[in-house]
């Protein structure tokens, strides 16, 4: 079916998908499958290490970040001053560790990944 069957519009692959005409919204029976997107990534059921190194990646930039900046003040005559120096060493660290938990997430999320696609 190319045209509605009410309007006599031509209907585009949305519009047969769903089965409604957008133009009038008359409906009618689609000849389309409803669910045409797949998607083979599954956050919470798949692959629990590889999550976990995830998360634990995100914790410790975010955590690491916090840290930082909260040690680069120090007082000088009473009054608190930032110290640049003082936040970007601990910022690398973390970052850099950080980095490292997400790359070893990914890597265990796509060996397993692997490892399905051949079972």
């Amino acid at each position: 079916m190319n045209q509605c069957p009410k309007c006599k519009s031509m209907l585009n692959n949305d519009e047969k998908a769903c089965g409604k005409c957008f133009t009038c919204g008359a409906t009618f029976e689609s000849s389309l499958p409803q669910n045409t997107v797949t998607s083979n990534y599954d956050f919470p059921k798949k692959n629990s290490v590889g999550n976990a190194l995830t998360i634990i990646g995100i914790l410790v930039i975010i955590l690491g970040t916090i840290g930082s900046f909260s040690m680069s003040f120090y007082e000088v005559h009473g009054r608190p001053e930032f110290s640049f120096t003082n936040f970007i060493i601990p910022e690398a660290f973390s970052l850099v560790s950080g980095i490292m938990f997400l790359g070893f997430g990914e890597v265990i999320k796509l060996l397993q990944d692997i490892n399905n696609k051949l079972k």
